[in-house]
C-alpha cells in the first residue's frame, strides 16, 4: 500500500500553490492523515494475525474519529491545498487507503461526511 502521507510528502514544487490550508486546519489534516495511516497499518498487522472482533472495532473507532477530523476541515475548503494536493484529492486517497486496509465503515463514513 502506498501510504497517503508518503505520497503527499513526495510532491514538491516551486512555491506553494494557492489557496493553502490555514495553519490551524493544516495541523488537523496532518493529524487526521497520520491517524488514518496508523489505523491502516494496525489493520494490516492484525489481519495477518487473525484479529479478534473487538480489536477490529477499536481500529474502526480510531479511524472514524480521524475521518471526522479530516471531513470537518474538508467542508471548510475542499479546494484548499495541503502538500500539493487539494483536500478533495486527499479525501479520495484516504477513502482508497481505508478500503484497501479493510476499514470499510470508516471509508464509508468519510464518503458520507464529504458529500
Amino acid at each position: 500500500m502506498a501510504t497517503l502521507a508518503g505520497g503527499l510528502a513526495c510532491l514538491t514544487g516551486c512555491g506553494a500553490r494557492e489557496p493553502q490550508v490555514p495553519t490551524e486546519q493544516a495541523n488537523r489534516v496532518a493529524s487526521a492523515i497520520a491517524g488514518i495511516s496508523a489505523a491502516c497499518g494496525e489493520s494490516y498487522q492484525q489481519r495477518a494475525l487473525e484479529p479478534q472482533p473487538d480489536e477490529t472495532g477499536v481500529l474502526e473507532s480510531a479511524a472514524t474519529m480521524r475521518v471526522t477530523e479530516l471531513a470537518r476541515v474538508y467542508r471548510m475548503g475542499p479546494e484548499w491545498i495541503y502538500n500539493g494536493e487539494t483536500l478533495r484529492q486527499i479525501v479520495a486517497l484516504s477513502v482508497r487507503d481505508l478500503r484497501e486496509c479493510h476499514l470499510e465503515p470508516a471509508a464509508t463514513s468519510l464518503v458520507r461526511q464529504t458529500r
